[in-house]
């Protein structure tokens, strides 16, 4: 059954995808209200809405209480695309107080839906990878510098969050990367680096539309959906095609030279992504939309070509 009137909380509401939700729901009348938390102040001016700048690692559950929410988004975290060990574990612990804290505060204000958005970097790039990946296939993706650990640690808390509070309806949406049109440079940025490496091969890749992102979530928090779901655009670019399309260089080295030179890079120069952007040139994630389509019976508005065609052509790549 479709809830009616509610009162949503999005925590990280001014960052891209935060700011695109608002924009979803603003004009959804089955939305009474909603509460906006982050540092920085909405980037659009919006109506029924409550703005708090500041720290979801600190309590929020006055506030939540205040508001009467009943469904709480956490979009709150750092994605810096970190030059370094340092910096990439310093993300990973402020990201990990900012979710315990607002899963904490939801709880105690009583929320009776989360939704969390993740990553499909959470199955890791591994050469088991069974391709496409359903919702099952989770597995612990590597050391430190791996790909997708920090997702998985995060993943991980919101479900064991799920397991130890079962009167909450708790969501997880897996999405591969998401594009759309932003003015943010920062975010045009870190979704493409100024140059592609590979290891000899052409892997697949899936990129969402935000526009489909935010659809799903709006139907998510209205039919108040459990569960764990991927979504991800229809079809796959390949790389030298994404290389292309996106004006980078792609350069390609053997793998027992490309993998020490980009471990050394990243841990003791500060520099590069790590072998991570090795690892999925190599062993693609590729995601199972099957479960997502099933159970809300929805369907992609957009193709993962289409989504990184409107991403380029917006920011004029």
């Amino acid at each position: 059954m479709t809830a009616a009137a509610k009162v949503v909380a999005i925590t990280g509401a001014s960052g891209y995808i935060g700011t695109r939700l608002l924009q979803q729901l603003e004009e959804d009348r089955s939305v009474r209200e909603m509460v906006a938390f982050d540092l920085r102040p909405p980037l659009f001016p919006t109506r029924d809405i409550s703005v708090y700048r500041q720290d979801v690692a600190q309590p929020i559950d006055d506030r939540l209480r205040r508001h009467r929410v009943d469904t709480l988004v956490h979009l709150a975290g750092l994605n810096r695309g970190a030059a370094g060990y340092r910096d990439w574990l310093d993300d990973l612990h402020r990201n990990q107080a900012a979710l315990t804290g607002a899963l904490d505060s939801g709880a105690r204000a009583g929320v009776k839906h989360l939704l969390y958005v993740s990553s499909h970097r959470v199955y890791g790039a591994l050469s088991s990878n069974p391709v496409p990946l359903t919702e099952l296939a989770a597995a612990p993706a590597g050391d430190n510098a791996g790909f997708g650990y920090a997702d998985l640690v995060l993943d991980r808390a919101v479900q064991e969050f799920a397991d130890a509070h079962p009167g909450i309806k708790v969501t997880i949406l897996r999405a591969c990367p998401v594009l759309g049109t932003t003015d943010d440079e920062e975010q045009a940025g870190r979704a493409f680096p100024r140059s592609f490496r590979g290891v000899g091969s052409n892997p697949p890749f899936q990129f969402l539309h935000e526009a489909d992102l935010t659809r799903i979530m709006a139907d998510v928090i209205h039919r108040e959906t459990p569960g764990v779901f991927n979504v991800a655009g229809e079809g796959v670019v390949f790389l030298r095609e994404v290389s292309e399309i996106t004006h980078r260089k792609l350069s390609q080295q053997p793998p027992f030279l490309a993998y020490p030179a980009a471990w050394l890079a990243w841990r003791l120069l500060r520099a590069g992504a790590g072998t991570g952007e090795l690892d999925a040139a190599r062993y693609p994630v590729i995601l199972s939309t099957g479960k997502i389509k099933q159970t809300l019976d929805y369907r992609f508005s957009y193709t993962s070509m289409e989504a990184l065609t409107a991403f380029v052509n917006y920011t004029g790549m």
